[in-house]
Order: C-alpha cells, then sequence, then structure tokens
C-alpha cells in the first residue's frame, strides 16, 4: 500500500530515477509472487499459524535490513528477502477462508481490515517520511510486522483434510487457472495505476497535500468497497459485481492517465482501492469454490504479488513516452481481458449463484434494502 512513497522515497534517498526505483520495487514484488507461489503448493496441509511465524521472522530481517543499509545493492537484496517473507504470509493467510461456506464474505471482511490498516497508515507514513527519509518508510514496514506477532496466537491452523481434498502436486480444478489470470491483471493494473499516481498528479499541478488527502479519501473508500461486497454478498451473484468491479477500474486508469483533468484524475484516485476490494473477494470466493483444498486460493496472493511486480514496470518500460496516457489504455485493455476470463467461468460455475436475477430485476424486487 506504500508503493507509490517507496518509489519515490528510494529514487530520492539513494539517488536513482524513478524508473530505477521502480525496478527496484518490481524484484520485492517479484520475490513476494514467487515465495507465495512455492507455499501455495502444500498450503492446505500445513500449520498456518507456524508457516505465518516463519514468513514474520524472513520479513522482520528483510525490512531490519532495509532500515540499516545506504547501499542500493544491498537494499534490494533486502527488500527481496522482505518480500520473500510476506509471500509465506500471504500464502497462508489467503488459503484460510476456503474451509469456510461463504468464503466470500470471509474474503470481504479481509478486505475490511486491509482498509482499515491502509487508513491509519496513510496518516503515519507521510510525516514519517518527511522527518526520516527511506529509514522512517522501511522502519514503519518494522513496526508493522512487529505488531502482527500480538496477532499470531489467533491465527487458526487450518489443516485440510487430505480425505476431504486432493492436496500436494495434483492439478488444478478446472477454471481456476482463468480466475488466477484473471486476479492477477486486476493487480498488474491496480499497481501500474497506483504506483504512478503521485507523479501524474504532480503533473497536473496537484500538491502534495492534495494528494495526500486523496491518498487518504482513497483508503477509506477501501473500507467502503469492501463493505460493499460484504453486504451484498452473492444477492447479485457474480458476474454482475465483477462486472462492477473491473469496469469501473477501466474508468479510472483512463480518468487518471488519459484525461488533463484534476477533477477526472482526483475521483480515479479516491475510487481506485475501492474498485479492487469490491471485486477481490469475488473473484477469491470463486477460486474458494472451485478448490476447497484451498491451494487455487491461495495463489491468489501470487497472482496479486505478480500483478504488483509487473504494473510498475509497465510504466518504466513506457517512460519514453510523452504522456502517461499509453500506461493508462494498456492498462485498461488488460482488466478487460481480466473480466472476459473471470466471467466465463462464473457463467459456467452454477454453485456460485450466476443464475441469479439481474441487476434491474433485483432492484425492483425490493430485495436491495439493507
Amino acid at each position: 500500500m506504500v508503493l507509490p512513497y517507496e518509489i519515490s522515497v528510494v529514487g530520492t534517498a539513494f539517488g536513482i530515477s524513478h524508473s530505477a526505483a521502480s525496478w527496484v520495487a518490481t524484484a520485492e514484488m517479484l520475490a513476494l509472487a514467487l515465495s507465495a507461489s512455492a507455499a501455495a503448493r502444500t498450503v492446505a496441509r500445513r500449520d498456518k499459524r507456524k508457516a505465518t511465524a516463519v514468513g514474520m521472522a524472513i520479513a522482520l530481517a528483510g525490512a531490519a535490513a532495509s532500515v540499516a543499509t545506504s547501499s542500493v545493492a544491498l537494499l534490494v537484496l533486502s527488500r527481496i528477502v522482505f518480500g520473500g517473507g510476506l509471500g509465506i504470509i500471504a500464502a497462508a493467510a489467503n488459503a484460510l477462508p476456503a474451509d469456510h461456506k461463504r468464503p466470500e464474505r470471509i474474503y470481504a471482511f479481509m478486505m475490511v481490515a486491509l482498509a482499515i490498516v491502509f487508513s491509519g497508515l496513510i496518516f503515519a507514513v507521510t510525516p514519517v517520511i518527511a522527518r526520516f527519509g527511506s529509514a522512517g518508510l522501511f522502519g514503519t514496514e518494522l513496526a508493522m510486522i512487529l505488531a502482527m506477532t500480538l496477532l499470531l496466537i489467533w491465527v487458526p491452523r487450518g489443516h485440510i483434510s487430505t480425505g476431504k481434498v486432493k492436496v500436494g502436486r495434483s492439478p488444478l480444478p478446472r477454471g481456476s487457472r482463468a480466475v488466477l489470470a484473471a486476479v492477477t491483471l486486476m493487480f498488474v493494473a491496480q499497481a501500474g495505476t497506483w504506483a504512478y499516481a503521485d507523479q501524474a498528479g504532480i503533473a497536473l499541478g496537484l500538491s502534495e497535500p492534495h494528494l495526500t488527502a486523496l491518498f487518504t479519501i482513497s483508503a477509506i473508500a477501501m473500507l467502503v468497497g469492501a463493505a460493499a461486497a460484504a453486504l451484498l454478498g452473492m444477492k447479485l451473484g457474480l458476474r454482475q459485481p465483477l462486472a462492477i468491479g473491473f469496469l469501473l477500474q477501466v474508468y479510472i486508469a483512463v480518468a487518471m492517465y488519459c484525461q488533463s483533468n484534476t477533477v477526472l484524475f482526483s475521483a480515479g484516485v479516491v475510487l481506485l482501492s475501492a474498485s479492487s476490494s469490491f471485486a477481490l473477494p469475488y473473484l477469491q470466493g470463486l477460486l474458494a469454490e472451485i478448490d476447497e483444498s484451498g491451494r487455487a486460493v491461495a495463489l491468489s496472493g501470487s497472482g496479486i504479488n505478480f500483478g504488483g511486480a509487473i504494473g510498475p514496470s509497465i510504466g518504466a518500460a513506457l517512460s519514453f513516452a510523452p504522456s502517461l496516457a499509453p500506461l493508462g489504455i494498456g492498462l485498461s485493455l488488460l482488466l478487460m481481458i481480466g473480466l472476459g476470463l473471470a466471467d466465463r467461468v462464473a457463467a459456467r460455475h452454477k454453485s456460485v449463484g450466476h443464475d441469479r436475477p439481474t441487476l434491474l430485476a433485483w432492484i425492483r424486487s425490493g430485495k436491495w434494502s439493507v
């Protein structure tokens, strides 16, 4: 969530370009994704609490090294270690709700918790960076990992019985790869859009305090998006909420990078986190229904972070362009491909309610009241 700050702070503190700093972030997110992928292979039968503890120990080492170093090479290494630890945590956490009857609701409430953390983080990180620079940013990450140790005792062990579902090296169920691709593409777009929000806003003439205010509102809106998914549940099935979430992100990418309008840009920033926090529980709920072992949904953490690694690198690769419009167009196309993949799987997966009434019929029925 501090990706925009990390790129700009690393560039300033270590005397490298924004493009080079983007590749540092890419290495970190790629390590996270690879680690999550490796952990997801056997996550169903593993003790999730122990796995989380191992991931936290590795992440702590990486965060501490990031605070202490003044070398670019050592910084890259420490960020890779940090990402590797977080990948193990992500795999364990994402696999847990798969054993619940309503996994999409569990994922929605996880997004609510994430939004609350994000809101506090945006408030805290700006003054810390202003005073301590990169050490302040990485120190904040270190403090967050330490705070997680207080919650470790409540992490469920989450063993999945090997007699209930196939675990290990067996192939993933049909449709799960397409949904994982949709998750990845959504977060390529999310990370790519988020990583350059600071630069795009400054190019439009917005001040740093103005941008900080927008990021704060976006964090609060993320909470609204996750809460909306939790309240809506399966009343509309899967296809319509997924369409709403993905198409909203298409609008955001175009509004932020293809228009020279501060109002449209501000609206895009505000809705950015809410759109993904609304769509992600439905994608993860679909994965949990397809694969009850939790492997597929544990791999969604890899998809999220592969997307996080690829997104900033797309902007770095397009740094030769005179504007960020190609970034907005490219990310929009990726989102449309992701929506098509997810919609195709949801349309044929009857057990998760694709046969629910249309949005208009649901509104007319009066069953929408809370």
